[in-house]
């Protein structure tokens, strides 16, 4: 996931020399976060008490 700000020149740095992004139109910023589980479910298809299925939501697409 890439996540992009443009300022559009309206944001100014105080301090640039010491920052810099300040100096910068437009940050580009890479998630470097670990996916994350959301929700787990099972389920019984069959009713034998048995689990038949488990599905797992992640907060990202695992590759």
């Amino acid at each position: 996931m890439t996540i992009t700000f443009s300022n559009n020149g309206a944001w100014k740095d105080i301090s640039p020399a010491l920052n810099v992004a300040g100096n910068r139109a437009n940050i580009a910023l890479i998630d470097k976060a670990s996916p994350v589980k959301i929700s787990a479910i099972t389920t019984d298809s069959n009713s034998n008490s048995k689990i038949d299925r488990l599905d797992i939501t992640f907060s990202e697409d695992i590759v």
